[in-house]
């Protein structure tokens, strides 16, 4: 976890003295703690800086290949595309498309979307995460 902490945290702050990208990794960091078998992560880099969200790409990576599997949720296409191996795509909750996201550009997910407007993307970073998830 050392690996996520891009500046030190002084652990006599209270969390509620913390900014929010620091009171972020922190919950990150205790359910990485946990040593979970299933990461479901929803809009993990919202108020993170873009050092911080590549240390945590770093991090879920390495996760993975040690047998983690990664549910990723995000309306941010190119963290989806950039992280995950496969991707699910949601409009008003129903299934609109899967896909390799590597192998799609930003503007042919949204074609695939079938709108421009708000669609959320699950993305896996270990193949083993998608198929043990069930969608109605």
């Amino acid at each position: 976890m050392d690996g996520f902490l891009p500046k030190p945290l002084d652990p006599d702050r209270l969390v509620g003295d913390l900014s929010a990208g620091e009171r972020q990794r922190v919950e990150i960091i205790r359910c990485l703690l946990q040593d979970p078998k299933l990461l479901i992560m929803d809009e993990p880099t919202s108020v993170l800086t873009p050092q911080e969200v590549n240390i945590l790409f770093g991090t879920l990576r390495q996760l993975s290949k040690e047998g983690t599997s990664i549910l990723y949720i995000s309306h941010k296409l190119e963290e989806i595309r950039a992280l995950c191996d496969e991707a699910t795509i949601l409009r008003r909750g129903k299934v609109v498309a899967t896909c390799t996201p590597r192998e799609r550009s930003r503007s042919s997910l949204l074609t695939a979307a079938g709108t421009f407007s708000m669609i959320t993307v699950v993305g896996s970073i270990s193949r083993t995460a998608s198929r043990n998830v069930r969608t109605r």
